[in-house]
């Protein structure tokens, strides 16, 4: 797979870039199916999860800002509960449908990066059997919408890096913005594409209009949470501070270990080999920004 082009064609910057292979719809479609089909029919087996409770709870009290999170979900959870009542399975059909919507955009990464048909059903399958988007599948909490924005987010910046269409960069602002609003450490992960970026290139981005644009964008968006934060004194910090004090999940030694749970000990292995392939292929030099995993 070619780098992209670096010259601008039209007033987007649209750039001719490199070709992909098509989508495999019909696989991944269906193996999105199957996980939303099992989420949903296993949606009122069990009772309220405690965040879900919290959420309802704060939902009936909307704010700026709450101690422990944005915005954005008790908004929702709020909706939910006005139109449909007391309703578990109605809280959790979104959830389901979320997780759901995140297999095919896995596989659209995938596709972004040359992966063809094979790769890009991996890469779903592989999304599906995943723990953790088992379980935020399964409950409606802050984790269920971070995982699509941010499984979102990676792929807006890795089809920009094979197109570097200007409207892409509008779009991750735009995603970014819900996702400040669902989780504050939505922050690292654009931290984190932005250094990669600056380290691996394309170097060219800050001189893209519609990137600032998309910056605004999301700044508005978090901006009224992170004046109700400074307001009551940062208790989103405090509290990050208390549940890193506690040592769930082995505290910080035992962040990567627990990493390999959530992702599941059998696809650990299929990103752990994706990103040694990202930094060894000189095909897939243009994505070593983003991290991302990848089997072609």
């Amino acid at each position: 797979m070619s780098a992209p082009a670096s010259a601008a064609s039209g007033p987007l910057d649209v750039t001719t870039a490199p070709a992909v292979p098509a989508v495999a719809w019909k696989p991944v479609l269906l193996t999105a199916g199957a996980l939303g089909a099992v989420l949903l029919a296993v949606s009122a087996r069990y009772g309220y999860h405690r965040d879900e409770l919290y959420f309802r709870v704060a939902g009936r009290h909307l704010a700026w800002g709450y101690p422990d999170q944005p915005p954005l979900l008790p908004v929702l959870v709020r909706g939910i509960t006005a139109v449909f009542g007391d309703s578990l399975v109605a809280l959790r059909v979104p959830s389901a449908l979320l997780a759901a919507c995140g297999v095919p955009v896995a596989a659209l990464t995938a596709r972004e990066m040359g992966g063809g048909r094979r790769a890009q059903l991996l890469t779903a399958a592989s999304f599906t059997v995943c723990p953790f988007a088992v379980a935020v599948g399964h409950i409606f909490v802050t984790a269920t919408l971070d995982l699509l924005l941010s499984t979102v987010i990676v792929w807006l910046v890795v089809r920009w890096v094979r197109t570097r269409d200007q409207r892409l960069l509008l779009s991750v602002g735009i995603a970014s913005a819900l996702a400040l609003n669902v989780k504050y450490l939505a922050a690292f992960l654009l931290v984190a594409l932005v250094a990669g970026l600056l380290l691996s290139g394309p170097r060219d981005f800050p001189r893209r209009p519609l990137l600032w644009a998309g910056a605004l964008v999301a700044v508005v968006a978090v901006t009224p949470g992170l004046v109700w934060q400074a307001r009551h004194g940062w208790p989103q910090i405090d509290m990050a501070d208390a549940i890193a004090g506690k040592g769930d999940f082995g505290g910080r030694p035992g962040f990567l270990p627990f990493q390999l749970l959530l992702t599941g000990v059998v696809p650990s292995w299929l990103w752990i080999y994706g990103l040694w392939r990202t930094y060894r292929s000189d095909d897939l030099r243009t994505y070593r920004s983003s991290g991302t995993r990848t089997c072609c």
